[in-house]
């Protein structure tokens, strides 16, 4: 006579390893998707107009995202601003003197914002943009 475990004991032990994975999986894959879809921020379009580098930022995702004290009236300074919910670091050229075109202290799901720089001539200025949402960051040269 063999020893073992009987066929229905197997089945079960199988079902429930099958379903624990399938958990995992759910778990890992939610929240790496929930981090995409959440607050997340693309360029659409970046140059120079008169001496003053423009980018424009496009909310993709489905999370309203915050502009903090970044808008026309208080605006960027310095090599890096937190922004709210975005963070702007400037990489090359002179540094930040950013504002944001519009008083809105937010960035509305499928909505944007353009921001401007002064760029001086033959000067490039390069930017990279991130939300913190796990995403990596949105890089913009711009030359003038």
């Amino acid at each position: 006579m063999k020893k073992g475990i009987t066929p229905i004991v197997a089945t079960i032990i199988l079902l429930l390893i099958t379903v624990a994975l399938a958990g995992l999986a759910w778990t890992f894959l939610s929240q790496y998707y929930g981090g995409l879809t959440n607050k997340n921020i693309q360029v659409t379009d970046s140059y120079c107009l008169n001496g003053l580098a423009k980018a424009t930022l496009l909310n993709i995702g489905s999370a309203t995202i915050s502009l903090g004290g970044c808008t026309a009236a208080a605006g960027v300074s310095g090599q890096s601003t937190q922004c709210g919910d975005v963070t702007i670091t400037k990489t090359g050229g002179l540094p930040a003197a950013m504002s944001g075109n519009t008083s809105a202290a937010t960035i509305s799901s499928q909505g944007s914002v353009t921001f401007t720089d002064v760029c001086t001539a033959s000067n490039t200025c390069v930017y990279r943009v991130t939300t913190g949402s796990g995403i990596g960051p949105n890089v913009v040269s711009v030359t003038c």
